[in-house]
Order: structure tokens, then sequence, then C-alpha cells
């Protein structure tokens, strides 16, 4: 999620001190009761009038009341293949996301959408307009949203968008004011409205036999901690600690601070169950990686990191914290992770590099690249 700093300059500035200070308060007052109310709120309907993201957005409708299920469509935003159904002063009116992707071309206005029902099937035609984008084209196509709110003229049990196929909204991410959260299918929030951001952590099991598997966990970070979310979205780690790994079905390695900075360099390691039982010795050090996990390495390790307090040092170690290659080095590169030939290029603190194995023996000397 895109998060803005802005930098003030407090130079020639005209506005008398108390008049500052009393708006900073009103600003920060309100700031506050919004955010409680989004961490606070249960459903759908008490974020409602907050949701603004895609307010801007070229919109095309057979509703008469003009601002009608418009903040839904902040929703589907993240959801551009889910569609509402609503029914209005005895209406009934379909709500999507039309998205029209092309290089160097983008979507001006609809026109017209026209509909065909077949065998429980509704089929959605659009007219559209499109105009050219000024400047070079890139490697990715252009993407334009229209707000699409259409009177039905039947019901359907499938929907067909230009051949795309939607399926009815059945929850997932909020973002409101800069904070994200989940819904449910029914629009309850199952996961407060408070983080900063929510990311999909895949886990693939790597068996040795050339069966992988997969499950998806989430990871949502507030301020500089983390919780662990299940693939239905419920909590499996509350958020408690600065970063989470997955081990095991009920072993994770997680990171606390030793005091309160903000960084990782005070961090300590530590194995614990779902339940916060502590399973082993704290040790010092992070994790290099947040978006990997013991299991999608062959030898299921990971590099890790120490401080001295003005260099950083990276080493190995396995999913029970022990250390396969001492944290001394500069730097540390995994090669063939998810095969028996899994190796190691290490550089020294001098700018050259060896081979070391997955049971930290090394096997070249130390030369440079």
């Amino acid at each position: 999620m895109v998060r803005f700093w802005l930098m003030f300059l407090a130079m020639f500035i005209t506005i008398p001190m108390n008049v500052k200070e009393i708006e900073t308060q009103r600003v920060e007052k309100e700031q506050k009761v919004e955010s409680s109310v989004f961490a606070d709120a249960k459903c759908f309907a008490d974020v409602e009038q907050y949701m603004t993201i895609t307010s801007e957005f070229l919109k095309y409708s057979d509703c008469d009341d003009e601002g009608a299920f418009d903040a839904y469509f902040d929703l589907l935003m993240y959801s551009t293949d889910s569609y509402f159904t609503f029914v209005e002063n005895g209406e009934s009116y379909l709500a999507f996301m039309f998205v029209y992707d092309d290089y160097g071309t983008v979507l001006k206005k609809i026109n017209d959408i026209k509909q065909v029902e077949d065998d429980g099937t509704l089929q959605l035609s659009i007219s559209m307009e499109t105009k050219k984008r000024g400047g070079e084209i890139g490697c990715e196509p252009d993407i334009s949203y229209c707000r699409c709110i259409l009177k039905l003229d039947r019901g359907f049990e499938k929907l067909m968008v230009e051949g795309r196929e939607y399926e009815p909204y059945d929850g997932g991410m909020i973002y409101v004011n800069d904070q994200v959260g989940i819904l449910d299918e029914y629009l309850n929030v199952i996961v407060p409205i408070q983080f900063d951001r929510i990311w999909r952590y895949p886990i693939y099991e790597y068996d040795h036999s050339g069966t992988d598997s997969l499950r998806v966990y989430y990871k949502a970070f507030t301020g500089n901690a983390t919780a662990l979310l299940d693939e239905q979205y419920r909590f499996v780690l509350q958020p408690e600690y600065r970063t989470v790994y997955y081990v095991s079905d009920n072993c994770f390695l997680v990171t606390t601070p030793v005091n309160s900075s903000a960084g990782l360099a005070d961090s300590v390691m530590k194995l614990i169950d779902a339940k916060g039982n502590v399973l082993s010795e704290e040790m010092p050090g992070w994790i290099s990686d947040s978006y990997t996990s013991f299991t999608q390495t062959y030898a299921r390790q990971l590099q890790f990191a120490v401080t001295d307090g003005k260099d950083v040092y990276h080493g190995v170690l396995d999913e029970n914290l022990n250390i396969v290659i001492e944290p001394i080095y500069k730097k540390i590169t995994t090669h063939c992770s998810d095969t028996e030939e899994q190796y190691y290029m290490v550089e020294n603190q001098a700018g050259r590099v060896a081979v070391f194995d997955i049971y930290g023996k090394q096997l070249t000397d130390f030369e440079k690249q």
C-alpha cells in the first residue's frame, strides 16, 4: 500500500503561533476520533462514509440516486472480479468494477451496457469510448477503471462481462484512511481496521520427493508489530512480535525488541507455538528476508543478521535455531535453494567470495570475484 510522508518546512510562516496550535490540536483530535472509529468498526456500515478511494473514478449508472452504492466500489477496487447486487426503491441493481487495459490507451467513457440472458448466465456487452494517453508507452499496459451500476432486467446465476466471469463479493481487504482490515462476505469486520498493510505469506513445503504443497498465511503489520493470519484470516499470532516466520504447523520464529528501538538491530529471536509458549532459547539477530520461510529451502535454513552497533554481519541458521554459518560475513547469497544442490556464496569483509555447503563446510578458498 502506498504510504505518504509529508515534510513541512516552517519558514516564513505568517500565521500566528496560537492559531497554528489550535488548528493542529483540532486536526489531531479528528484523526484520533477517526482512528478509533476504524479500529472499533464492527461492519462496513460503521466506516462507509469514509470510503472515498474510488470517488473520482469514471462512472456509469442507471440509478437516479447519485451517490447510491458508491462506497462499495472501494471494496471492488481490491476484488475486481466481484460484484454486488442491491435493491433500491423496488428496483434491482448490479454494481461491478469494469477494468480496461491497453498499451497507451485509456478508457474515456462507457456509453451503454447491453444485457443478454442465456440459460441463467447474464452476458454484458460494453459500448465504450477510449482515448490515447500522452507520453511514452511503458512495459506494462495502462489500466482504467469504471464504476458500473446497472439496473437489472432479470435475475441471473452467472455473470460474464465482456467474456470475463465475475463472482459475488465474498469478503476481502478494506482500506480506510491508510488503515487496512478484513471483511467477510456479509461485510462484517473480521480483522480490525487498524493495520498499516496486510501481505499474503505463501508457505511452500518441499518434501524432497518432488511433491510440493502450498498453504497460505497473511502477515498484518502495524507500527513495529506483526500479526499472523491463516488462510481464513483467523489470527494465529496477535501483533505482539516485531517479525514472524513460519517453521511448522505449530512452530514459529519470532523476533522481539530488547528495548523500544524502532529498528531490527536490537532484536532477539526465539521459537514459539501458536499459544505463545516459548520453545527455544533466545538468540540475538533477525531474519534477513521478510517474505520467506524455512520450508521454502531444501535444507530448511534461512539467512540471518546481527550487528555490533556499527556494521551488520550475516550468517545462516536452521529451523531449530542452530547456527550453520557463523554471522561474521558481509553478504551471503543462496543458490539452488529448492534442490539438494543448495549451497551458499559467502562474501567476507575483504570482498572475497567462497562457497559453503548446507552443513556450513567451506568448499572453496575466499577469492576475488
